[in-house]
């Protein structure tokens, strides 16, 4: 299941190749949770858009550096949508962004009880 979301291989080449540090990393995923769409609806009833791009962002940046691009390409249009840069409703992609959140989690799982 971890081989369709995340591409650890991409992720460990960016580490100049070393698995260990790439297993560092991955306990900080579950250290504090990256991500609550109640915490970014929160955020959203306080009209705070750029504490909203904030939140995604922060998370954006520890899925791609784990190899989870699915969860950082979803987590980059959210973004998109707070800071303006595209147009939409952002409920159908907070949606998309914590199933996939919730998958990548679990596959992170899989895939560190495998390294």
């Amino acid at each position: 299941m971890y081989k369709n979301l995340i591409d650890y291989e991409e992720a460990i080449a960016r580490f100049d190749n070393s698995i260990d540090l790439y297993k560092m990393l991955i306990p900080y995923w579950f250290e504090k949770k990256q991500f609550e769409s109640s915490e970014l609806l929160t955020l959203e009833k306080k009209e705070d858009k750029k504490a909203c791009a904030e939140y995604v962002h922060a998370m954006k940046g520890a899925a791609k550096n784990l190899g989870a691009n699915k969860l950082g390409k979803a987590a980059q249009h959210l973004e998109n949508l707070y800071t303006g840069r595209e147009d939409g409703d952002t409920s159908e992609a907070i949606k998309e962004v914590q199933t996939l959140f919730d998958a990548t989690s679990t596959a992170l799982k899989e895939l560190q009880s495998t390294l």
